[in-house]
Order: structure tokens, then C-alpha cells, then sequence
């Protein structure tokens, strides 16, 4: 409350300055003093304090990390509280496709409470088909500032570009509380727009019909390398591979199959078949890892050798065999 006291030294401030003619009695002068100070703490007493907060996200002039096409845009959402640094997730929007002024359709909500003092850190991605989504711009906000200023803030994104929060809902302040001529403490009128009622429109529901249900496709393949980088000191590399995947919707990387390392080998040819679900529509990703195999009786960890990306779907339409560049060397891909 320091603000809302120096807001009430103001106020004596001015009473001090009047001219001669106006000079007002001792106890006209405490009463409003009194009345001031009562105005100020009523006013911050009716500030949002609990609040279910539902909004938007955009983003202008968002930097172009790709070299073919633009920006491939998404957002992921954490807060933290107090004096804490640990950040918890609670929302990633969707992934929008060239576009450096992106507009998100999704509705994120957050449960504000201004005796926690929340912020919030957005930080924004490039998704990338081939290799590891690109860092475009992070922002931190004050929520309890977003609260106070109308539910609808523009902050800049660190190098590059903004980023704007804006509420779904109606804004419903506090009356603001004047002092009127004569001491009285009344809540000024502030007037309110009407709500847009969206015309109803009827549901269209299809029938059920079981036999669209989309069913997963079982892939197989086997993997085999070349020219791989030879991280070894005595001997050469003990390659195994490990693989990992992706969708569109939840982007947690789960592991789906694993080879057996290949012993002293910068060529190998794993004899694994491994297998996945396909799910047309998914926008799945695989991620191969290539390790070399370590002594792990003297607590060496395995090195990475390189990593490959490809989307499923990419992996689908093309012929038997698919290539994938590696740090050093390529990844083979053999349709079953």
C-alpha cells in the first residue's frame, strides 16, 4: 500500500496550496484528510483479485529462421510465482505454416490470484521438418499488470517483434470512487457496452459411420549408415541407433525402437526391423539419434554421433529407400 499512502501525501499537498480566501478550518482539513485516504484504500481494495483469465495470442514481425519459405510458428506458455524461478508449463498453441505475423486460434486460460504475483514467459518457436525447432523470441509479463490495464497488453519480443495478449472476455472493472463536493464518497457511473450476442447457428453433426474411423498403418523399416564420424580413441565407432518420435499436437518426443550396437564400424547395417503407427493426419516425426557405444564400467557416457529428422508422412510418399544427412556420413532408411 507504500503507492496508495503517497497518493494521500499528494492530497495534503494540495490542500496546503490554497489560495488565502480559501483557507479552511482545522477540522475541514483532517476530515478531508480522512476522506483521501479512505478514497485511495477503496480503490485499491477493489482491485480483481481471483480471477479466471481466457485470451489470445499474436505476434507481428517475428523473425525468418528458415532458409526455404518463412517462419513456422508456435507458442509455448509457462508461468511462475513469487520469487521462484521454477517455470511450469501450462499451454503450447498450434503450429501455424509461413507466417512471420502470426494470429493463433487457440484459447488459453490461467487462474490469476494477485497475492501469488504471477508472470508469465512465453517463448516462441520455429518447428522445423528436418532439425531441432529454432528459438524465435521470448517475452515475460506481469500478470497482475495485464489485469490492471484491461486485459489486453503488447510487449516486445527479445531482438525481434511483439507479441499481444488479448482477452476473450468482457472486462468488468471496479467502480471507480470519487469524493464529491460537500465529503460525500459515491462509486462514479461508468458505462458498459452492451454484449455481442453471435447469431446462433445449428450444429451440423455427422453421422456416426465406424468405418471412417482413421486406423493406424504399421510401418516397417531397417536402418543402415555410411562415413559415420569415428568418436573412438582406440578403435572405431560401436554405432547403435535409437528412435524417437513426435506429433503435431502434443510435440513429446517418446522413444519407439532401439538397435543393437554394431561393434568397430563407421558403415554399419543394422539387422533390426523396427515398426511404427502411422496416423495419417498426425503431422508425426521421427527423430534418429546415432550413438557410439562407450566402456560403461568407467562411467563413460555414449557419444551422439549425429541425429537425423524426417516427417512420417515425407517417409510415406517417397520410394523404398529414403537418405537422411547426418553431422558426418548419411542415414539409410529401408522400407519392409
Amino acid at each position: 500500500m507504500k503507492h496508495s499512502f503517497q497518493e494521500g501525501i499528494h492530497f495534503c499537498s494540495f490542500v496546503g496550496q490554497l489560495p488565502v480566501d480559501q483557507v479552511i478550518t482545522s477540522s475541514m482539513f483532517k476530515t478531508l484528510l480522512i476522506l483521501s485516504v479512505v478514497t485511495v484504500f477503496a480503490v485499491e481494495a477493489q482491485r480483481i483479485q481471483k480471477l479466471k483469465l481466457r485470451f489470445k495470442l499474436s505476434a507481428k514481425g517475428l523473425p525468418d529462421k528458415d532458409t526455404i519459405g518463412t517462419s513456422d510458428p508456435y507458442v509455448v506458455l509457462y508461468y511462475t510465482e513469487g520469487s521462484s524461478n521454477k517455470e511450469n508449463k501450462f499451454g503450447t498453441s498450434s503450429t501455424l505454416t509461413d507466417d512471420e505475423n502470426p494470429i493463433w486460434k487457440d484459447v488459453f486460460e490461467f487462474d490469476f490470484d494477485r497475492t501469488k504475483s504471477q508472470r508469465w514467459h512465453f517463448k516462441i518457436f520455429d518447428y522445423d521438418h528436418f532439425t531441432e525447432d529454432e528459438a524465435a523470441g521470448n517475452a515475460w509479463v506481469l500478470v497482475e499488470d495485464y489485469v490492471d490495464k484491461g486485459q489486453m497488453r503488447t510487449v516486445n519480443l527479445h531482438k525481434q517483434g511483439t507479441i499481444t495478449i488479448q482477452s476473450l472476455e468482457p472486462v468488468t472493472q471496479s467502480p471507480a470512487v470519487v469524493v464529491n463536493p460537500g465529503g460525500r464518497v459515491t462509486p462514479a457511473v461508468v458505462p458498459t457496452k452492451p454484449p455481442v450476442v453471435p447469431p446462433k447457428v445449428p450444429a451440423v453433426v455427422p453421422p456416426s459411420n465406424p468405418k471412417q474411423t482413421v486406423q493406424p498403418r504399421k510401418l516397417r523399416f531397417q536402418l543402415s549408415a555410411t562415413d559415420l564420424e569415428d568418436l573412438d580413441l582406440v578403435g572405431t565407432t560401436d554405432p547403435y541407433v535409437k528412435a524417437f518420435y513426435t506429433d503435431y499436437f502434443t510435440r513429446i518426443e517418446s522413444e519407439f525402437g532401439k538397435t543393437a550396437p554394431i561393434m568397430d564400424t563407421e558403415n554399419p547395417s543394422w539387422p533390426e526391423t523396427l515398426e511404427f503407427d502411422y496416423m495419417k493426419g498426425k503431422k508425426q516425426r521421427w527423430h534418429f539419434e546415432i550413438l557410439d557405444e562407450d566402456d560403461h564400467h568407467f562411467g563413460h557416457k555414449d557419444d551422439v554421433a549425429g541425429d537425423a529428422y524426417i516427417n512420417v508422412d515425407d517417409f510415406v510418399s517417397q520410394g523404398e529407400n529414403v537418405v537422411l544427412p547426418l553431422r558426418k556420413g548419411q542415414l539409410i532408411l529401408k522400407r519392409q
